[in-house]
């Protein structure tokens, strides 16, 4: 699914300082609650259910069998929005700040989760030329900060999922690659967003895990209680 070709470059940044400004990036300019909120018997009280918290604007609940962490946030008062975060060790806050509503990260960075909504973006909306205004504003922003992305073309999956591959070349010859996972919702208010974003050197693994990200935001969802 994606090609990396190392190149050098001028990025002098942390990988997760790196990955933070990426993902900031893209999720600034830018799922259904699957119900699977009931614990385990307390027999296997070793799967640690249900332990997880990002606060009180929002209930938490590792599933092991499926190796997800499953979040149910109110967006309003008839409303919730479910997502999906792959794996375990996730860390973050819901938040009551109606257009930022969620931050998360997991494996120290290098994986961030946000959800936001885009009060500009409100109705019927057009995700293809979305993903690359939002994808163009993304690159110019960042060469302002003095990093050079060579990003793919956003890779539509439909009903408002799409992929975006960046690689970043590095001082010292390697290429660092950035998977984006994204899934938007139109709403009369603005664009419920919900971003996945995963940076690593492996290219074989960064493919893999973003067939796992792209799994994860497919189950965004606005739905009611």
């Amino acid at each position: 699914m994606l090609a990396v070709f190392a190149r050098p470059g001028h990025t002098p940044l942390s990988h997760a300082a790196l990955a933070a400004l990426l993902a900031a990036g893209l999720a600034g300019c830018g799922g259904s609650a699957s119900g699977h909120g009931e614990t385990t018997p307390a027999s296997e009280p070793e799967l640690d259910i249900g332990n997880r918290s990002f606060g009180a604007d929002c209930s938490v609940t590792y599933e092991p069998e499926g190796d997800l962490t499953i979040v149910v946030q109110p967006w309003s008062d008839e409303l919730m929005l479910g997502f999906v975060l792959p794996g375990d060790g996730w860390e973050g806050v819901c938040s009551d700040d109606p257009d930022q509503l969620l931050h998360a990260t997991a494996d120290s960075g290098m994986r961030i989760a946000t959800v936001t909504v885009d009060r500009t973006a409100t109705g019927d909306v057009d995700v293809e030329e979305y993903a690359n205004a939002q994808l163009a504003a993304t690159v110019e922003r960042m060469r302002a900060e003095g990093v050079e992305l060579i990003p793919s073309a956003p890779q539509h999956a439909g009903r408002g999922v799409y992929l975006v591959a960046i690689r970043v070349p590095m001082d010292d010859g390697r290429t660092l690659l950035q998977v984006n996972a994204h899934h938007v919702i139109p709403t009369a208010s603005g664009l419920l967003r919900y971003h996945l974003s995963e940076i690593g050197d492996d290219p074989d693994t960064m493919s893999a895990h973003a067939a796992v990200l792209m799994n994860a935001v497919r189950a965004f969802a606005l739905s009611r209680p």
